[in-house]
């Protein structure tokens, strides 16, 4: 299945495919030519965002522009308080919070340090890919990366796999529940493709 065959649902599903579609070709297109060090702070930049996002659909609006609970030293104002809320609440699983908060430490030593290269990260960066490795889903997305080494290729498909998870997880924000929270991969993976399988699971709340 191609993204051009992947039929949405409903205009949410949409736009999520859309959305997904354009940050692959700029991932691909930017995140390629940085440095480890800058591929993993601005990835989670944008994964510390999406968490947010996935947060305030479960909680009631604000009526300012800003939210209070997201904002200076409040309790989801770090990136460790959403995966651990995020988690808490079933919006993920565990081993996609085991993942987080290993790129989080990750992002942590290179924001403060010199060190440029996923290199020094092996052990740590192995615990996550450990389970992936083997998963059509992260074969399928190092092969956006042909001309990176081994190591590199895993590192940018597996923070392209998180960001697409998220990212498709806001289209069926409805159906996480304890008992069914999101997966770092989803079991229809190998049944689609990257886009495909990050926003047309099947939303149980429909």
């Amino acid at each position: 299945m191609t993204f051009s065959e992947v039929r949405p649902e409903d205009d949410r599903v949409q736009a999520a495919a859309m959305k997904i579609a354009s940050f692959k070709n700029a991932f691909v297109k930017e995140y390629a030519t940085q440095s480890d060090r800058h591929v993993v702070i601005l990835a989670c930049s944008h994964i510390e965002e999406l968490l947010k996002e996935l947060l305030q659909r479960r909680l009631l609006p604000v009526s300012g522009a800003k939210d209070p609970l997201f904002t200076g030293q409040a309790a989801l104002a770090t990136f460790s308080a959403r995966c651990e809320m995020a988690y808490r609440l079933g919006l993920i699983s565990d081993e996609f919070k085991s993942a987080l908060n290993t790129i989080r430490k990750i992002r942590n030593y290179f924001a403060h340090t010199v060190v440029t290269d996923i290199d020094d990260f092996k052990p740590e960066f192995y615990q996550i890919v450990s389970n992936l490795e083997r998963s059509p889903a992260l074969s399928e997305l190092m092969k956006l990366f042909p001309d990176e080494e081994h190591v590199r290729q895993i590192l940018l498909a597996t923070l392209m796999l998180v960001i697409f998870r998220l990212q498709g997880a806001l289209v069926k924000i409805e159906s996480m529940t304890l008992a069914n929270p999101l997966p770092l991969v989803p079991p229809d993976w190998t049944k689609a493709t990257s886009l495909g399988a990050a926003v047309t699971e099947k939303m149980s709340a429909q």
